[in-house]
């Protein structure tokens, strides 16, 4: 018995990246968008509130997430966008930041 895996060409459409691009573009847009409203709105409360440690740490949170999102995401998008791979320098750094950011939250924490 002979088993294939081939599939046929005219049954796959060719992947340009605009597909695989939509959910790093919505989870980059709610991660830009809910942190800059948590930060606004902390800055906005009263004084009282600002002293608080609480305040501190969820203001440092949001922070080192915006900065994590804005500084990680925007590589993933170009990488989808042009449908190629990673290259090493920019891989590292990607590693890095997320790694980077990703310990500073739980430090935070």
């Amino acid at each position: 018995m002979n088993i294939s895996n081939k599939t046929n060409s005219s049954d796959t459409a060719p992947d340009n990246g605009a597909s695989s691009l939509v959910v790093p573009l919505v989870m980059f847009l709610a991660g830009v968008i809910g942190n800059s409203i948590a930060i606004v709105v902390l800055c906005k409360s009263k004084k009282e509130r600002k002293e608080s440690a609480f305040y501190t740490l969820v203001c440092g949170l949001a922070v080192t997430d915006l900065l994590g999102t804005c500084m990680a995401s925007p590589v993933v998008l170009v990488t989808y966008l042009s449908n190629k791979s990673i290259e090493s320098g920019l891989c590292e750094f990607h590693s890095f930041i997320l790694l980077f950011f990703g310990v500073a939250g739980l430090c935070i924490i």
